[in-house]
């Protein structure tokens, strides 16, 4: 019985009707607060008529919705230089011969080529790295191998 309730109840919601109602609304109390107070010599203004003269510009502000999402920010981009630049076309290679390797296992491959030289401190850049790579794998296996765009 509730659960028809409510299956009939969404079945009436519409929120393109419910928003044009709520503008229709705004509308109104905008032209109450527009109108004359009753005393024209009365110069102090109550909060309610101050939160209603706000409403008028209150949409130019931007949105105040609390669902409202803040703009995206610019992704940032790098600002060191790559410490992988000079092997990542060997650990691609590594990458494209044994896919099912992990980062881990290829940055101690990659370090015992090059001793000294690549610290543990670069698994998370390979990581991220070995990510894309997995995901374009993925991608190529699911949609066939696509064009590079350049």
């Amino acid at each position: 019985m509730v659960s028809e309730r409510v299956g009939e109840l969404g079945t009436t919601l519409d929120p393109i009707r419910l928003l044009r109602q709520m503008r229709v609304h705004q509308q109104r109390v905008v032209e109450i607060a527009d109108q004359p107070a009753a005393d024209p010599k009365d110069t102090t203004v109550p909060p309610l008529e101050r939160f209603l003269a706000g409403l008028r510009t209150a949409w130019a502000e931007g949105e105040a919705r609390p669902t409202a999402r803040p703009p995206e920010k610019p992704r940032r981009e790098r600002r060191r230089p790559d410490p992988l630049v000079k092997v990542t076309e060997q650990l691609r290679a590594w990458f494209e011969a044994e896919p099912w390797s992990t980062s881990r296992q290829l940055l101690e491959k990659l370090q015992a080529a090059n001793p000294g030289e690549y610290p543990d401190n670069l698994l998370r850049t390979l990581q991220r790295r070995v990510k894309v790579w997995r995901r374009e794998k993925a991608t190529a296996m699911v949609l066939g191998e696509l064009p590079d765009v350049e």
